[in-house]
């Protein structure tokens, strides 16, 4: 509910009163104490020189810019703290990316990346929010797209089959269930860009930027750059679910009559 003209100026009225209050009780509580002992001094070394009007006046002075310092003093360290405290109260991600699987889908005419990626919420609960990712070559960028898993999806890597769900995926974990503080979480977010980029792959002219969010809004990045080094083995989450790949097929002859 938006608060109406009439209350907010009543807060602002009700500050300024406070404050006012408080310069006006620190003035009293300095003349009444070491200004006018000071005055009371000076009055005693050499009443010619030291009014009493003007040590008053100049106590007075003193006292009013004292209090004004201490009141700002006060307001700032009280709005540290607070500002203090509500950084801590809030979510802190770390986002990383790991090594990837990639394969070029025909029917699709795109590229797919399996990309490992895990978040550390160092600060309070949260859930990730607002994924995307950017395919960088060469100075061009390309939104890439994320893609969800229907049931399941089995992926053929040399002599290994690795099953994915959306149990497997980052982004969806995270969607569903707030990270907690200290919490670790990994997995894969599937991406894409359209057509054949094998040769950028293996090229390694690429890279991956990769962002997200926390409930309020604050974005953290990672990016991914491959390695020159091809891949040789399947690399995997410990979540995920491999089993040997079946045998290819068997060759046959064509079948002739018998005798």
């Amino acid at each position: 509910m938006t608060p109406s003209p009439i209350s907010a100026n009543m807060v602002f009225m009700r500050d300024n009163l406070r404050a006012l209050g408080g310069v006006l009780i620190g003035v009293i509580a300095l003349m009444s104490g070491c200004l006018s002992i000071v005055r009371e001094i000076l009055q005693l070394v050499d009443p010619q020189r030291f009014p009493e009007r003007t040590l008053f006046l100049a106590s007075l002075r003193v006292a009013f810019i004292a209090s004004l310092a201490f009141l700002w003093w006060r307001e700032k360290r009280a709005r540290v703290v607070a500002e203090t405290l509500l950084e801590k109260s809030k979510p802190r991600f770390d986002l990383s990316l790991g090594d990837t699987i990639w394969h070029y889908r025909a029917d699709l005419d795109k590229t797919l990346w399996y990309l490992l990626a895990s978040v550390l919420n160092r600060g309070e609960p949260s859930v990730t929010l607002s994924w995307t990712a950017r395919y960088l070559l060469n100075g061009s960028v390309e939104q890439m797209e994320f893609f969800q898993i229907i049931d399941a999806h089995t992926l053929t890597i040399n002599d290994k089959q690795v099953t994915f769900t959306n149990e497997n995926l980052t982004n969806i974990k995270t969607l569903e269930s707030p990270i907690q503080k200290g919490q670790w979480v990994g997995g894969r977010i599937l991406c894409s860009v359209p057509g054949n980029r094998a040769e950028q792959i293996n090229a390694a002219q690429y890279r991956i930027e990769v962002e997200c969010s926390d409930y309020t809004g604050s974005k953290c990045t990672a990016i991914y750059n491959p390695s020159p080094v091809p891949v040789k083995n399947l690399l995997q989450h410990y979540a995920e679910k491999t089993q040997p790949a079946p045998p290819p097929p068997k060759e046959t002859g064509p079948a002739f009559p018998q005798d």
